[in-house]
């Protein structure tokens, strides 16, 4: 005789001291009590071990986002410094050039003044007519 619940396939649903069989089950798919207390013994030392797996899984995702938090807070520190000194040079050869064309208009404006004194020649560049 058969070790489980009978199931006729014509009789679906079927309920059994379990609960509810669904649609496609057969006289195969329903096991004797024996056998389901002795799979589910099979699967609790897993269970056991669940919580302090749980534990820690948990504490391992603490370290990771506080490594994570201590990294991205180097990684910005390195990159306002290294930002601070470009912003430094470059001020420093925007300085240099506005330098360099204070130097470059006041030799252009003397070399103007002299050209104008010199040759004659009026603002216009043309040499002036005196009658």
């Amino acid at each position: 005789m058969c070790s489980g619940w009978f199931v006729p396939k014509r009789i679906v649903p079927f309920v059994t001291p379990v609960g509810y069989l669904p649609a496609w089950a057969d006289d195969a798919t329903v096991f004797a009590l024996e056998e389901r207390v002795t799979m589910l013994e099979r699967q609790m030392p897993e269970m056991r071990d669940l919580p302090g797996r749980v534990t820690s899984l948990e504490s391992q995702v603490l370290q990771l986002r506080q490594w994570m938090r201590d990294e991205f807070s180097a990684t910005r520190a390195e990159f306002r410094s290294e930002l601070a000194g470009a912003v430094t040079t470059l001020a420093n050869v925007i300085a240099d050039t506005n330098t360099q064309m204070r130097t470059l208009r006041e030799d252009a404006i003397s070399r103007i003044a002299t050209s104008e004194r010199g040759d004659g020649r009026g603002k216009s560049g043309r040499a002036s007519r005196r009658v």
